[in-house]
């Protein structure tokens, strides 16, 4: 019957744009509702090393896609931008963006939130993330001290989601 196939929605994200301590409401219609009211969000993926990688590939054309990027003065008055040309190992590539997951709840977990709130972390998983070891090893950080650090908060949940294969969701006590 076309009533049963058009079903109204029974969970609603709604964005919302501005200074609240929330990027989404959720709304649950289902009979059983799950805990989540808010969405709160934030990435690994975009950081002032990232914003200058781009700047000196706008200048020169290439950039190295991974390694230490820095800036030689002030953004007014910039000499330039320096970029490792060196290969960087995968290990050390996983490491340094296990940091930046880990830096990224740390800032959160800070904060003051609604309860229900979901805290979900967009991860790079098209090269640090991108084997089953480097998942465990995300998996790991995850269980040994992100979810501790969040355990008395207002968050009910971690998801460290990526574009690829990684969608790893916590619940938190």
């Amino acid at each position: 019957m076309l009533t049963d196939i058009l079903k109204p929605q029974q969970v609603i994200i709604t964005h919302v744009i501005g200074s609240q301590n929330y990027d989404g409401i959720v709304e649950d219609h289902r009979e059983k509702p799950g805990d989540i009211r808010f969405l709160e969000v934030t990435t690994t993926l975009r950081t002032y090393e990232d914003s200058l990688r781009i700047e000196k590939l706008s200048q020169s054309g290439h950039v190295p896609a991974y390694g230490r990027v820095t800036a030689i003065g002030p953004k007014q008055s910039r000499v330039g931008i320096v970029a490792e040309d060196i290969a960087h190992e995968h290990s050390k590539i996983r490491s340094e963006h296990l940091q930046l997951v880990e830096n990224a709840v740390r800032r959160k977990a800070t904060k003051k939130y609604r309860p229900g709130t979901a805290l979900i972390v967009a991860v790079d998983d098209a090269v640090p993330f991108r084997e089953q070891a480097d998942v465990t090893a995300l998996r790991a950080l995850a269980k040994g001290t992100l979810i501790p650090l969040l355990s008395n908060t207002n968050f009910t949940m971690l998801a460290l989601e990526g574009s690829n294969h990684v969608h790893e969701t916590f619940s938190l006590p």
